[in-house]
């Protein structure tokens, strides 16, 4: 056998060695042998030089048998993280799986135990922390040892025979999140078969020391104590013959005394292990719900251990975690991933620009699918995103446009019914479930000339495919004509308080809808809502100039026949046909109908809530024959988001925007908490929140111009 051959066959049991049957390995391990290419002791430089020269050989289809979906550098370059520290033993990149231009490592090889290394770092390249890390801390506490993820590969105080439950549950939601994609093909070749033996059995421990120390170093024979704990071998410096070692162990299989050979760091009895595959144990009762309304999940796991694997025996296929559906009805508060963006609001993490009233709302549009899981929030007011956490809380919908909810950081399929598995969707009018009869096609035009804020049309609750197009004056950008749309309280979503907004908005919540708005400065303004509307809209028209505008809308009301339900929240999405008059005269029934609980009339404190009331007969018309006793009530006392009410606070006001003509001052307003600290919001009570915005200079100017 040639030197080349040499080589390749004490890498495959290197990489034996250190992942010892793993099939995930087994079957996909290409050695590569190569003369010196920009490696060099700088670590950081020679990863960086690794992983571009990798992504370059690499075959980009990933079904390709010569694709490879990591690359590890073995190199007997000594390794430094500075100019004085060559300690280092390996390097990569935490999370980086499937990443093609990332998705490498170096390990310097030190001989048999290399292996450890290499299994070190690809760790990481899964997502794996060092043992040490904070999030592994409790683990930590527990097992009272480093396993292979130490931050320090040494005999002394690590066992780097084993992975941490830290190490596992890491690759587990590394998995679970959808980011080893590039794993799912399968081998398409026989594989590489790695030797069965142990490598202590393929090398004694001379030899082993020949692989660390270079050719003639041999087993030192003055440390006879460390026998498997700790290889120690002679070499030459200067000269004279030292005793050195890399406070590594001697490889599993060495022989170390008659029948007797080493076990992960100990001389033990030789005997052949047994293998035994692992086996499910029971399923542990279901947890809690994720969510106390709008679609929660609960989870259900079971443990690999009836009987556990053993002496390379397989680990037990299938899902070790269930899941399934829970807390389904609709929500009577913000959506799910506003409330999880909204704790952040107040916290500004130093970004340059931000404060402590910073607001963030949920990012919607531009998410990727794959990133629909995090929790992207962005700065209100702003097109500023940051991602604020790795995973939303399970059970949060994927997204305004995604029939999924989020499941240890992944977008699983649900029906609009929010239960996993169904296929129920959405009709045309937004009722989940629906056959597309309860609303009717709204379209229509409006041209009047005016001054000021006009409404142009009122949009009732309950619609849906909402657009509105504003076609400006010969196809001109500015015509002193804009849209603006408010609710029937006065609560501008956009172009309120005479300012206009030049850029789009393609995410803005309003009460459950998304409203998208393609700004101002353009010769056609547009405004679509996705969703059904959760209150009476009214789209208005601001002008300054004696210019007909041309707004043109169409949309999708609710049927007067879906209005009201008997003693339920939320409207059936099926509907039956009332049966016709009797011929026979007969008694007609008349029955109290209720309609669903409108908000809370405080944020915070004690509130109302008020629903409507009507009698109605048997055939679906309203009567005055019902019992006046048996009326529900009409009203019922509330708490908002809090029980007691935080303090609003605020500051001076800014100059005004227009030196004439009505312009407009702005101040912050924040609501303080009884703990005195900046709340959302949520915990103060709305009504009596000070104005943040009021005009100004409003006398005149000479000439006139609309201001934006």
């Amino acid at each position: 056998m040639g030197q080349t051959e040499d080589r390749k066959e004490t890498c495959e049991i290197i990489i034996k060695a250190g992942v010892h049957n793993y099939d995930l390995f087994y079957n996909s391990v290409v050695v590569v042998l190569f003369s010196r290419h920009q490696v060099t002791g700088n670590a950081a430089s020679t990863l960086r030089n690794f992983c571009s020269w990798q992504q370059q050989q690499n075959t980009a289809d990933d079904a390709h048998p010569a694709h490879h979906d990591t690359a590890v550098l073995l190199t007997r370059q000594d390794l430094c993280s500075s100019r004085d520290v060559c300690s280092t033993l390996g390097l990569a990149e935490v999370g980086t799986m499937c990443e093609s231009h990332r998705s490498c490592s170096i390990s310097q090889d030190n001989g048999l135990s290399a292996a450890f290394t290499i299994a070190h770092e690809i760790g990481h390249v899964f997502n794996m922390q060092h043992d040490s890390h904070r999030s592994c801390a409790a683990v930590l506490a527990r097992e009272g040892r480093y396993n292979l993820m130490a931050p320090t590969l040494n005999g002394d105080s690590t066992h780097p025979w084993a992975w941490s439950r830290c190490s596992s549950r890491a690759l587990s939601n590394f998995l679970q999140a959808g980011r080893g994609g590039c794993l799912h093909d399968q081998p398409t070749g026989p594989g590489r078969k790695l030797p069965r033996d142990h490598p202590g059995q393929l090398f004694d421990v001379d030899q082993q020391c020949e692989l660390v120390f270079g050719t003639g170093s041999a087993l030192c024979p003055f440390m006879r104590g460390t026998t498997c704990s700790k290889l120690w071998c002679t070499t030459m410096v200067k000269g004279q013959q030292v005793c050195q070692t890399y406070h590594m162990p001697w490889a599993d299989g060495t022989a170390c005394g008659r029948n007797r050979w080493c076990q992960e760091g100990k001389c033990t009895e030789k005997r052949e292990a047994v293998r035994v595959d692992g086996g499910w144990g029971s399923w542990e009762p279901w947890g809690a719900c994720s969510r106390t309304c709008g679609g929660g999940v609960q989870a259900a796991a079971r443990k690999c251990d009836s009987p556990a694997p053993q002496h390379g025996g397989d680990f037990c296929r299938g899902e070790a975690v269930k899941y399934r559906s829970c807390r389904t009805e609709a929500c009577p508060f913000a959506p799910c991933r506003e409330e999880q963006c909204a704790k952040f609001d107040g916290q500004h993490f130093n970004i340059n620009g931000l404060n402590r009233y910073t607001r963030w709302v949920p990012r919607y549009a531009g998410v990727a699918l794959k990133d629909s899981c995090k929790l992207t929030c962005r700065v209100a007011g702003t097109t500023m995103f940051y991602t604020l956490r790795e995973k939303v809380v399970d059970g949060t919908p994927c997204g305004p446009d995604i029939s999924g909810v989020c499941i240890q950081g992944r977008c699983q399929k649900t029906g609009c019914d929010n239960l996993l598995g169904s296929t129920a969707k959405r009709d045309k009018c937004g009722i989940c479930g629906g056959r597309g009869e309860s609303c009717s096609k709204v379209s229509g035009s409006y041209n009047k000339v005016g001054y000021g804020y006009r409404t142009a049309l009122e949009i009732p609750a309950g619609s849906t495919r909402i657009e509105i197009r504003q076609v400006s004056y010969n196809g001109k950008k500015v015509d002193g004509n804009y849209l603006a749309v408010r609710n029937a309280k006065g609560k501008y979503f956009i172009n309120g308080g005479y300012v206009i907004r030049m850029a789009g908005v393609d995410e803005l919540d309003i009460g459950g809808a998304v409203l998208s708005y393609s700004g101002s400065d353009t010769a056609e303004e547009k405004i679509s809502i996705r969703d059904r509307t959760q209150e009476k809209l009214i789209i208005e028209v601001i002008s300054s100039e004696e210019v007909p505008p041309q707004v043109i809308y169409s949309y999708l009301a609710p049927k007067a026949s879906i209005q009201y339900t008997n003693q339920r929240d939320t409207p059936r999405a099926r509907t039956r046909m009332l049966p016709p008059p009797p011929t026979r005269p007969s008694p007609v029934r008349s029955t109290w109908y209720t309609g669903s609980w409108g908000g809370c009339s405080k944020s915070c404190g004690h509130g109302e809530k008020r629903r409507s009331v009507q009698c109605m007969d048997q055939y679906g018309r309203q009567s005055g024959t019902c019992a006046a006793a048996d009326r529900p009530a009409e009203t019922a006392r509330c708490y908002g988001s809090s029980s007691r009410c935080g303090e609003w606070i605020y500051g001076g006001w800014s100059e005004c925007s227009k030196p004439c003509g009505r312009g407009v001052q702005l101040r912050l307003v924040g609501c303080r908490l009884q703990n005195g600290a900046i709340g959302p919001d949520r915990e103060c009570d709305a009504s009596s929140k000070p104005a943040d915005t009021q005009e100004c200079n409003t006398s005149p100017c000479s000439s006139r111009r609309w201001y934006r």
